[in-house]
C-alpha cells in the first residue's frame, strides 16, 4: 500500500508481503551520485527498512549518501571502479569478510565493475544475488565481459525494460531468471500539484527565462551520448519564437565540449547549460516540452518517466527501452534518432500545444507514471524477488 504525503516522499507501508525482518541485504554499486542506480539504491533502503529489514550499501559514496543514511542504510566504504583484477580480488575479499560480519542474506548487483567482486564474495559465503542490468554490453575487452558475466548468472536478474527483457531473453537467460521491474519514480516528489508557485518563479530567475519564452528541458546533457548535440543542431531549426532550451548535467568536460558547439554554431539566445538542478520538480513544471535525444539505445529512460509524472509532454527518440516509455501522440512524440528536422519538428508540436491540448497530454502523462513508474510498485516488486531468492535460489 502507498500514499503520497505533503513532504514529497512516497511511502511504503509494510505488508504481508513485505515482511524481512531482521534480515541485511546488501546493493553494492560504484557510487551514491545523482545516477538512476543511486536513487533506486537509496529508494530500496527505505523500503528495506519499512519491510523490517536492514539496508546496507556498498559504494565508493557520493553525493547521495547523506541520503542513503537518512533512509536507513549502513553504509560499507567500497571502491569497484578498478579494472585491475589484483584489486577486484582484494574487493572480493573485504565483501565476503562483511558478508559474514553482518550475516547478509542477500546481494543486489547494481553495475558491473562492482558485480564481479560482489557475486564472487556471494558464491564463497553461499549468499543469494540478485542483479539489476543497468547496461546491456557493448563492444569491449575481455575485462568489459568478464564483469558482465557477474551480472548474468546473478540467482535473478532484473530487467528494467521491456527492451532489456527481450535482449537478455535473446542472449540465452533463461525466463525463469529475469524480473522485469521497471524502476519508479516518487510520485509524491515528482507531483505538480506539490510544487508551489514560488518555485518555479525562483527557478525561472536563477535561468534567466526570457518573458514568454517557451522552454526546453534537456535533463541528460552530461550522460555523454552524442543525441543531446543533436538537440543543439536542432534547436537552430525550431520555428517557435522565443524558446530557449536548458541542458542539465554534472558540471564536466561533456558540457564543455557542448558550449563550444553552442558558441559555434550562435546560438546562446537559444541554448543554456547548467549544472545538476537541485529542484528537478520544478524544472519540469517550468518546462513545455521534456527532450530526451539518445542515440545509444536506453535501458530505461528515468527522466521520461519523471516528466510523465509532471505531467510534462516528452520527444524522445525512437531506441530502446524510450520506445515503451511513452504513447505517441498522447504524452509525447518518439522521432528517428540523428535526425534533427524530425527533432525541431517535434519540438515545435510541443510548444505549440494550446491549453486544451496541454491539459489532456498532462491527465494522460500523469496517469502513464501512476500505472508503470511507481515507485512503490517497484520496491515492493524487487522485496518480492528477495524473498523469492532466499526461499529458493534456483
Amino acid at each position: 500500500m502507498t500514499t503520497e504525503t505533503a513532504t514529497g516522499k512516497e511511502l511504503i507501508v509494510r505488508g504481508p508481503q513485505a515482511d524481512l525482518s531482521g534480515v541485511a541485504i546488501l546493493q553494492v554499486l560504484d557510487a551514491l551520485d545523482h545516477s538512476g542506480p543511486a536513487r533506486s539504491a537509496v529508494d530500496l533502503a527505505r523500503a528495506i527498512r519499512h519491510a523490517g529489514g536492514r539496508p546496507l550499501i556498498a559504494s565508493a559514496g557520493g553525493p547521495l549518501l547523506a541520503d542513503a543514511l537518512v533512509a536507513g542504510a549502513e553504509h560499507l566504504q567500497m571502491s569497484s571502479a578498478s579494472s585491475n583484477p589484483f584489486t577486484l580480488m582484494g574487493t572480493a575479499s573485504q565483501l565476503s569478510r562483511y558478508l559474514a560480519q553482518e550475516k547478509v542474506r542477500v546481494v543486489h548487483l547494481r553495475s558491473r565493475p562492482g558485480a564481479w567482486p560482489a557475486r564472487r564474495a556471494a558464491r564463497r559465503r553461499g549468499t543469494a544475488t540478485v542483479a539489476t542490468v543497468s547496461a546491456l554490453s557493448s563492444a569491449g575487452g575481455k575485462l568489459a565481459q568478464w564483469l558482465e558475466k557477474a551480472v548474468e548468472r546473478a540467482d535473478r536478474v532484473i530487467a528494467p525494460s521491456a527492451y532489456v527483457q527481450q535482449a537478455l531473453g535473446e542472449a540465452g537467460m533463461s525466463d525463469r531468471r529475469i524480473r522485469h521491474i521497471p524502476p519508479g519514480v516518487d510520485l509524491a516528489r515528482f507531483n505538480p500539484a506539490g510544487i508551489q508557485a514560488a518555485r518555479i518563479i525562483n527557478l525561472a530567475r536563477d535561468w534567466q527565462v526570457p518573458d514568454g519564452a517557451a522552454v526546453v528541458l534537456c535533463p541528460v546533457a552530461a550522460a555523454g551520448d552524442p543525441g543531446v548535440r543533436r538537440l543543439v543542431e536542432a534547436m537552430a531549426l525550431v520555428r517557435a519564437k522565443p524558446v530557449v532550451a536548458y541542458l542539465l548535467g554534472e558540471a564536466d568536460g561533456a558540457l564543455d565540449g557542448l558550449q563550444r558547439l553552442v558558441d559555434d554554431r550562435g546560438l546562446n539566445d537559444r541554448v543554456r547549460l547548467y549544472g545538476p538542478c537541485r529542484d528537478l520538480p520544478a524544472a519540469y513544471m517550468l518546462s513545455d516540452v521534456v527532450v530526451v535525444p539518445n542515440m545509444v539505445p536506453p535501458v530505461f529512460g528515468q527522466e521520461i518517466a519523471e516528466a510523465a509524472a509532471m505531467g510534462r509532454p516528452v520527444v524522445a527518440t525512437e531506441l530502446g527501452a524510450s520506445r515503451e516509455m511513452l504513447v505517441p501522440g498522447e504524452t509525447g512524440w518518439l522521432v528517428v534518432p540523428d535526425n534533427d528536422a524530425a527533432l525541431a519538428e517535434a519540438i515545435d508540436r510541443a510548444v505549440s500545444m494550446d491549453l486544451g491540448h496541454r491539459r489532456a497530454v498532462a491527465l494522460a502523462a500523469r496517469r502513464l507514471a501512476q500505472d508503470s513508474f511507481s515507485l512503490a510498485g517497484m520496491c515492493a516488486r524487487t522485496l518480492d524477488v528477495y524473498a523469492e531468492v532466499m526461499a529458493d535460489p534456483t
